[in-house]
């Protein structure tokens, strides 16, 4: 049985560093960041003012990845950063309302482990002094810090491991989560 590990957080938690270093030691591959095929439209969604036309649009994308993932897992385990869970935190946060609760997100492949990496405000600002924002989304880190307690709110305890990468190495963090995933059985040793 194929594994589905999503890492989740924040712009700047280090979720592309730790999912590289994971890969690097674990028999799998890297999922779709965006559904192949919709990478185009993911770029122009960000340029779209509407928060619910976003909303949407990523829904509809998560739906199609959700199968692209699912026939990737017939085969090898996959790592992924950012799914599910940051659609609702990010636009939970910009629309003020739980989008979460009205939808039936039952037919989506969910992750067999969601690793939540945190940041503290002093590392994410410094960490965004040394790479600019790429959209409107991550630039204030006010905002980053309120999805972020909103990826906290949503997150099933016994699923998720939630590590805090200010007050360790990426290489570290990268251990202990290889470390936990043994405990769980998900990897043998």
């Amino acid at each position: 049985m194929h594994i589905l590990v999503c890492l989740e957080g924040t712009c700047y938690a280090g979720k592309t560093t730790v999912a590289r270093l994971l890969l690097k030691k674990m028999p799998a591959i890297y999922g779709p960041r965006v559904a192949n095929g919709w990478e185009e439209q993911e770029e122009e969604i960000h340029k779209n003012p509407n928060p619910l036309a976003r909303f949407s649009f990523f829904m509809k994308e998560i739906a199609v990845r959700s199968e692209q993932v699912s026939r990737l897992l017939e085969q090898t385990d996959v790592v992924m950063d950012r799914y599910l869970l940051s659609v609702f935190a990010y636009h939970n946060v910009i629309m003020g309302e739980h989008l979460e609760a009205e939808l039936d997100i039952s037919g989506l492949r969910q992750p067999d482990c969601t690793v939540l990496l945190t940041i503290d405000e002093a590392t994410l600002r410094q960490r965004m002094e040394n790479r600019p924002p790429r959209h409107q989304y991550e630039s204030d880190p006010t905002f980053l810090l309120k999805v972020q307690h909103e990826f906290l709110q949503l997150i099933d305890q016994e699923k998720t491991i939630v590590v805090d990468t200010s007050i360790q190495p990426a290489e570290e963090v990268a251990r202990a989560i290889l470390e936990e995933f043994v405990r769980r059985g998900f990897i043998s040793s």
